[in-house]
């Protein structure tokens, strides 16, 4: 048994609770590298005290390799998560509970309308082998609060410091007078993120005031959001404008040669060799890979995809549903190819121990099964929509799903 620690005061109520049920779990805390100092040091000494086991997973730079790559983080992008947190948390269970674990997690239903049918008994699909508890989901903030004092339960002290949630510093879910509070007890934490986000606004194109308004925060802009743009007389693009473009060049249609045929062009950032998308394309069907002149040719049941080196996508399968899904197939690998975060969920996920994502991807295709576990484990896929627009802050083309 274990038990999810982070510093905040949720998980402070469920160790209470764990401790008058329970003879003995281990507590996890995940180092995101973007933690409070306060919160590390909490979580550190409230172990202590009690003489509790503590293990630590450590994100160490992940979120500073990958912030180029993806841009800030986003209430509707949490890229952060998956890379900073979930990574480090599967490899920290892998090695040190072999067999899995059950882990008491302190999430609460009114927190987000993506926790509201939260169970009691839940699985993660990125992070395999781990069980997890959720005893205090109906619970309200205020009986949170009610536990602790009830208990005597010592809590971490940002809480006296006009902070209403703690977790990651540069939060994008973050309110806005947290944020001034991290100006106030950390001006060089703030100081940094804040010259951050400006720097980015200067390379995707966007005006000094998306930043300081806090447009960023969000990756499509939800309606309030636009309504408070048009009361600042503010043009801002529906979805943030340093998503990835897809340009269809020709919609799922019949083919001369029989079936159907889609094709489009990909604008990613090159951030690894395209050998490394052929590696990706492994998982979707047969490759056969021209290192020379940057050509993937990837049979897929009875459809087959081609892939350039500049982003060109050709897929045709015998029905139209098949080359939308082929094609989407395609650019999630191009994408997972050239931004994989090397999280390594995706190996954990694999049970034919098929990839390896440890600064390279690897396929072995002789072990892969195209089952898309890896793929679902993915956050570059999981992200595709978010990720990818058609171009002028539009959705990306419907059709691809």
């Amino acid at each position: 048994m274990t038990l999810s620690f982070s510093g905040g005061k949720d998980s402070l109520a469920c160790y209470g609770l764990a401790k008058k049920a329970l003879r003995k779990f281990d507590l996890l805390f995940v180092d995101t590298g973007l933690e409070f100092p306060e919160t590390v040091q909490y979580v550190q000494s409230f172990a202590k005290s009690r003489n509790e086991r503590l293990k630590i997973a450590k994100a160490g730079n992940a979120f500073w390799d990958n912030v180029g790559a993806f841009g800030p983080p986003a209430k509707d992008f949490r890229w952060c998560c998956k890379v900073c947190k979930l990574g480090p948390l599967t490899t920290l269970i892998e090695e040190n509970y072999r067999d899995g674990t059950v882990t008491i997690e302190g999430n609460r239903a009114l927190e987000s309308f993506a926790r509201t049918d939260i169970g009691f008994v839940e699985r993660n699909p990125f992070v395999p082998n781990q069980t997890v508890l959720n005893p205090i989901r109906h619970w309200i903030a205020a009986e949170v609060w009610g536990y602790i004092w009830m208990e005597d339960l010592e809590f971490n002290p940002l809480y006296e410091q006009d902070f209403e949630r703690i977790g990651c510093y540069l939060c994008a879910s973050c309110l806005g007078s947290e944020w001034k509070a991290t100006g106030e007890i950390h001006p060089d934490l703030h100081a940094e993120w804040e010259a951050s986000l400006g720097e980015w606004g200067e390379q995707v194109g966007v005006s000094p005031e998306f930043v300081r308004y806090g447009f960023w925060r969000w990756k499509s802009l939800p309606p309030k959001m636009r309504l408070v743009a048009e009361e600042l007389q503010m043009k801002v693009p529906q979805m943030r404008s340093d998503s990835m473009e897809l340009r269809i060049s020709k919609g799922a249609s019949p083919c001369v040669a029989g079936g159907f045929s889609m094709e489009g062009v990909l604008t990613v950032p090159h951030k690894r060799d395209f050998s490394q998308v052929a590696e990706a394309l492994k998982t979707v069907g047969k490759v056969k890979f021209s290192p020379e002149f940057e050509v993937v040719m990837v049979k897929a049941g009875d459809g087959t995809l081609k892939m350039f080196g500049g982003g060109h996508i050709s897929a045709i399968a015998p029905t139209r549903d098949g080359a939308q899904a082929l094609f989407r197939a395609g650019a999630e690998a191009f994408l997972r190819g050239q931004l994989c975060t090397s999280c390594r969920i995706c190996e954990r996920n694999c049970e034919f121990s098929a990839i390896t994502a440890d600064g390279q991807l690897k396929v072995d295709d002789r072990r892969c099964r195209q089952c898309g576990k890896c793929v679902e484990a993915c956050v570059v896929a999981h992200y595709y929509d978010k990720l990818v627009t058609a171009g002028e802050g539009r959705p990306a083309y419907a059709g691809v799903k």
